[in-house]
Order: C-alpha cells, then sequence, then structure tokens
C-alpha cells in the first residue's frame, strides 16, 4: 500500500488543520503541518496529487446514531432515517446530511449526522485546496480500536482541553475535557444496565496522548496510558489510516464528489446560472410560490409512499403517508430496545448546556430512564432558559427540581427525561 495523506480539522470556525503523510506501516511520514483549510497553501496540493486522503472532522460536530430498519439497501437507509430520528433531534432534519454505513451483526445501521452548511463549507475548502479522492470520516472512528472476543476496549485521546473519544465500531463522540469524567461514568452505567446486570461490568480505557493530566475517572474502570511521542496528535490516528473497512464517509449522496464531472460544471455554473435567470426573465416571471409548494408536497408525500411500500410491504392501505412512516419507525426503535435512551438524551443535555454560555455543569445522575442534571448558574433567569432550550425537542420531559441561591451564583437541578 503506498502513502496517504492524513488531515485533521482542527475547528470550523478558524478552518485550522493539520496534515502529513502516513506511511503503509500506520506510521507519519516526515512533519506535520498547520495551516488553513480555507486558504491552504500550495504545499498541501502538491503533497495531496495522487493520494488517498483521509480528513478527519472535528467530533463535536457530528452526531454518531445508529437505527434499526428492515432493509439491506442504505439507500433506503438514507431515506428512511430522518423520518426514524426526526423528534429526537434538536435540529430541522432539512437541515441535516445523514450517512449510513454497511449493516451491523445486530442488525442497525450505523449513521453520521452532520448540518448540511457545515458540509458545503467543508466542500468549498476541498474545491479551493484542489483535494480530490477524499475520504471524509468523524474522527472518533479513526482511533485505533483493540477487541479481545466480544469484549472491546474504549479508547480516548486526552488534549489540552479535549477529549475525543471512541466506545465501538461505530459510537463515539469528542467534549470537553472537564465533562469527560461525567459523560463517562454515565455511559459506563448504562452500558451495565443494558447487559441486564445490576452493577456496571468493568471496562477498559485506553488513554492516549503526550503528557496525559491526571483524570478524576469513575470506579469500574481499567485504564491503561499510551503516551505518543509529540503534541501532534495525529500520530494517534495514522495506525488506523491503512485499515479503514467500509467507512462512514460523509461525503456521500448530495455531498459526493466526482472530481472530472464536478470541475466541468464549476466552470460552467455561473454562467449556467445567469443563463437560466435570462430565460426566466424572458419568458415573464417565474412559477407562483403556491404552485411551487404544492409541487412539492405532492412529490414527498409519492417519495415517502414509495419508501413505505418498499420497506413495508404488508401495508396494504396507505391513507397518510407520513404519519404511517412513523408509526412503523417507532415502533421498530422501541421493539430495538429501550437501553438506547440515554445517549439521545445526553446528546440533547450536552447542546442546551452549550447554548447557556453561564451554566456549569456539576453532575449528572442516569437511573431507569431519567437523567438528573445538576448545575450552578449566574441568575435564575438562566435555569429557565436552559428548560426552554431543552423543551425544543418534543420528545423530552423537563422538570426543575430545585433552584437555590448560594451566594453569588444559583444551584440547580434538572430532571430529563423522554415523554412517555
Amino acid at each position: 500500500m503506498s502513502e496517504k495523506l492524513l488531515i485533521r480539522l482542527l475547528s470550523f470556525e478558524t478552518s485550522l488543520c493539520e496534515w502529513a503523510l502516513v506511511t503503509a506501516q500506520g506510521q507519519l511520514a516526515g512533519d506535520v503541518t498547520q495551516g488553513s483549510l480555507e486558504e491552504p497553501p500550495s504545499s498541501l496540493s502538491n503533497t495531496a496529487a495522487g493520494r488517498q486522503v483521509i480528513l478527519l472532522v472535528p467530533g463535536e460536530e457530528v452526531l454518531l446514531q445508529r437505527a434499526a430498519l428492515p432493509v439491506n439497501n442504505t439507500s433506503k437507509v438514507l431515506q428512511a432515517a430522518p423520518y426514524l430520528l426526526e423528534e429526537s433531534l434538536t435540529e430541522d432534519v432539512e437541515t441535516l446530511h445523514f450517512t449510513a454505513g454497511a449493516k451491523m451483526a445486530s442488525g442497525e445501521f450505523p449513521l453520521a449526522i452532520i448540518a448540511r452548511e457545515r458540509m458545503r463549507q467543508l466542500v468549498d475548502w476541498l474545491d479551493a485546496a484542489g483535494l480530490n479522492n477524499v475520504i471524509a470520516l468523524p474522527e472518533p472512528l479513526l482511533l485505533p480500536l483493540k477487541t479481545e472476543g466480544e469484549s472491546a476496549e474504549w479508547v480516548a485521546l486526552v488534549e489540552d482541553s479535549r477529549v475525543v473519544f471512541r466506545a465501538g465500531q461505530h459510537a463515539g463522540f469528542s467534549v470537553e475535557q472537564d465533562s469527560f469524567p461525567l459523560l463517562l461514568e454515565q455511559l459506563l452505567q448504562e452500558s451495565g444496565s443494558t447487559k441486564g446486570e445490576d452493577e456496571p461490568q468493568a471496562q477498559r480505557l485506553r488513554l492516549i496522548g503526550h503528557n496525559i493530566p491526571s483524570l478524576s475517572l469513575p470506579e469500574g474502570i481499567h485504564a491503561s496510558l499510551d503516551e505518543i511521542p509529540s503534541t501532534h496528535t495525529l500520530a494517534a490516528f495514522a495506525p488506523q489510516v491503512q485499515n479503514i473497512d467500509k467507512p462512514m464517509n460523509l461525503l456521500q449522496g448530495a455531498f459526493n464528489r466526482r472530481p472530472q464531472l464536478g470541475n466541468v460544471f464549476r466552470v460552467w455554473r455561473l454562467t449556467a446560472a445567469l443563463a437560466f435567470i435570462c430565460l426566466l426573465v424572458l419568458m415573464g416571471g417565474s412559477i407562483s410560490e403556491y404552485v411551487q409548494l404544492k409541487q412539492r408536497e405532492t412529490e414527498l408525500n409519492a417519495a415517502i409512499e414509495n419508501v413505505l411500500k418498499t420497506t413495508f410491504p404488508d401495508i396494504k392501505r396507505i391513507v397518510n403517508p407520513r404519519a404511517q412512516m412513523k408509526s412503523r419507525l417507532n415502533a421498530l426503535q422501541r421493539n430495538a430496545g429501550g437501553g438506547g435512551q440515554f445517549l439521545p438524551v445526553l446528546s440533547a443535555v450536552s447542546q442546551g448546556l452549550s447554548s447557556i454560555p453561564g451554566v456549569t455543569l456539576n453532575s449528572l445522575n442516569y437511573r431507569a430512564g431519567r437523567l438528573d442534571v445538576e448545575f450552578d448558574a449566574k441568575q435564575l433567569g438562566e435555569i429557565d432558559r436552559l428548560k426552554q432550550a431543552l423543551e425544543k425537542n418534543s420528545l423530552l420531559k423537563v422538570t426543575v427540581q430545585s433552584a437555590n441561591q448560594d451566594k453569588d451564583r444559583v444551584r440547580g437541578r434538572l430532571r430529563v427525561e423522554m415523554q412517555s
């Protein structure tokens, strides 16, 4: 196998990234270079020429989920998944991009979900850098995962202020370092409860990093340290680059880049757009908004009905395709077991906390489908704003358990659970 180019995007806000070549033995070749992906140096495209490019996307931007569907075709999974997950996501599914991996032994499909706006931003940067033959992956999924029989260790890359965590073949997230021990404890409890055990089973955790700081890990974690010889975190991902198996490439569907055709289209895109506008003017106007919306509604209903007939052939009479699709998918999710409630609830709480700058997380306690969140706030009104932010998810029931003034802080406690 030849060398591959590994690029890690560090931030969408700054477009800062780092890159290096990786040998066939999974080791970094040469120096690690940093630069802007929005305004890339010519050396980046020169290095990428003729090579496979692996691009890592920040884990905070990608939600990793699983969905149980009675199909084997990935394209049908991508058609059905938005309807299955619509009510558990805080954002409109029309603004999200879904990617599906290969069907797992459990019968579920792994999913990666990211904002379409981020994907458009990413594709524009790749075009500007002249990068083709690219596989874009959520960064947790390239951490090296070791398994022994049916038991798999967890692995965490510990950086200055954040942790990239992988908990299985298709599971993981990135989080601020201060919040990692709390999330790890809840995940450990959830892992034990889904196995039907009274106490969480001891779990192996491998910590990777350079000068790894001391972390307050929960009981039941057997941690080992794996020091990398430099502060360049690309060294932690390099061993896995040559062994990507059926990757969950984010550059699929609407963002599937076909270099040759794409380059031709980009040259003529502005000309074609201007010609189309002139054609509309010559024709005397555009189609009315009402006609456009009715046509879109008709096409959407027809598409849903087609997916419904294909996925659930036992349905003989279709009255309301959208409602029937939601009903069937929700039933499948319930039949798959209730042990998967923790991560959706935790994801919603994490997004809610990040939206209120004055709130500081103190502890989490998950039991019997309920997540108790204890936190400090600067003002009493921030508790109400946090509750309102969480209630934007129609599947969540949020209750204020307490709110007490303590000197210059307000100590609050919320209970978050799925609607029954």
